[in-house]
């Protein structure tokens, strides 16, 4: 891999927004790090070696820390949800009345 402008969705068959996104940050800190972590997915041909426990705890903070400044298209048929967690009492025999633990 010789810089970030190679295939810049290797890592995933389907191109999303978000894949975009995460790829960018994955090989912004692939190139910082010269390495890659075990746990972290390979792109076809990478040469890096596996990060040690340090380098792979940087890694996921360089991910982290990274802002989007690469610019990656919209998907066509993208979806977003926003949701609200709500939480609220429960009292199992109201819901159960005829449970056997009574």
């Amino acid at each position: 891999m010789s810089d970030e402008n190679e295939n810049s969705h290797g890592l995933f068959a389907n191109y999303t927004e978000a894949n975009c996104h995460f790829e960018n940050k994955y090989l912004m800190a692939a190139k910082m790090l010269d390495c890659i972590p075990w746990s972290m997915p390979r792109m076809d041909g990478e040469g890096r070696p596996v990060c040690n426990e340090k380098k792979s705890a940087e890694f996921r903070k360089r991910m982290m820390d990274h802002d989007r400044n690469r610019t990656c298209l919209q998907d066509c048929t993208q979806l977003e949800f926003q949701f609200i967690a709500t939480t609220d009492t429960f009292n199992p025999e109201a819901v159960c009345p005829f449970t056997l633990y009574t």
